[in-house]
């Protein structure tokens, strides 16, 4: 409020003044407790010590702003600490899921090879019986042939099959 000269003013208007002056002293005592109720229900606890008159009032808001503002910190570093930990936890477990897929992939990778190496046994070792059946098929028609007909002058020739190239013995 502003300066007035309290000589000059009469009774009522010195009333007036008391009574604006204990308005607003109920209003910071309201918002004071207001403050000590926010700040109690986050488990903070501190204490203040009320003084007479405004500037006690003025200093109590500042003690409870003052433990506001710190509880805030505390509260913004904390959510802080937590986000870097999960931060830390999702990339771990993230790697682990890498890791474990990579293993899987490779697993399934080897498993695909050797069921493909196999196939492949099977594959080469049939074409080796069709061979050698045909050989002999082929062997058997050629002796029939050479000796139905006599006349014909064929020179035989023992051949040697091994796996990888014909050879002629």
């Amino acid at each position: 409020m502003a300066d007035f000269n309290l000589k000059k003013l009469n009774r009522s208007e010195l009333i007036d003044i008391i009574y604006a002056f204990q308005q607003n002293e109920k209003d910071l005592n309201d918002k004071i407790s207001t403050l000590e109720d926010k700040l109690k229900s986050q488990g903070n606890s501190y204490e203040l010590t009320r003084t007479e008159g405004m500037e006690g009032e003025t200093a109590e808001v500042y003690k409870v702003l003052e433990a506001a503002q710190q509880a805030s910190e505390r509260y913004v570093e904390d959510n802080r600490k937590k986000a870097d930990e999960e931060l830390i936890k999702a990339t771990k477990d993230a790697e682990l899921e890498a890791k474990k897929i990579i293993s899987d992939a490779r697993a399934e990778a080897n498993e695909i090879v050797m069921t493909a190496h196999d196939e492949a046994g099977k594959i080469i070792a049939e074409a080796r019986r069709k061979a050698e059946r045909k050989k002999r098929n082929f062997e058997i028609a050629l002796k029939k042939f050479c000796d139905d007909n006599p006349s014909i002058n064929v020179e035989r020739r023992a051949v040697n099959f091994d796996e990888d190239n014909a050879e002629e013995i």
